[in-house]
């Protein structure tokens, strides 16, 4: 009965103190591998209107883009294995003017739809 005792306290005390500990986590940056960095840059660029931020290593085929403080998307050109395309796996970008967003994108050709 001890033993029991001892764990059940030990996962308690455990337990207690993870909860108690926070780490207010901010997203960083998200990395997209795409096939071409200078065809997706120019969409971040000129559709989505995002800054363009260096690299520090001024590496060819990484562009960064600043998404809203210290938030970066990060393209990286690199060969990867197809993979089937699924809504279910996305980058969601929020903006307070909808309708001017969806008439930027209409103006440019730019296919979109709603979920």
């Amino acid at each position: 009965m001890k033993k029991l005792f001892l764990a059940l306290l030990f996962v308690t005390s455990s337990t207690l103190l993870v909860e108690a500990q926070t780490f207010d986590f901010k997203i960083d940056h998200f990395a997209l591998v795409v096939e071409d960095s200078d065809v997706s840059a120019d969409f971040y660029a000129n559709i989505l209107k995002l800054e363009e931020t260096p690299h520090p290593d001024l590496k060819p085929y990484f562009r960064w883009f600043v998404v809203s403080g210290n938030s970066q998307i990060h393209l990286i050109e690199k060969e990867f294995a197809p993979f089937e395309k699924n809504k279910s796996m996305h980058l969601c970008l929020s903006t307070q003017d909808l309708d001017g967003m969806i008439a930027h994108l209409e103006k440019n050709n730019i296919p979109y739809w709603d979920w």
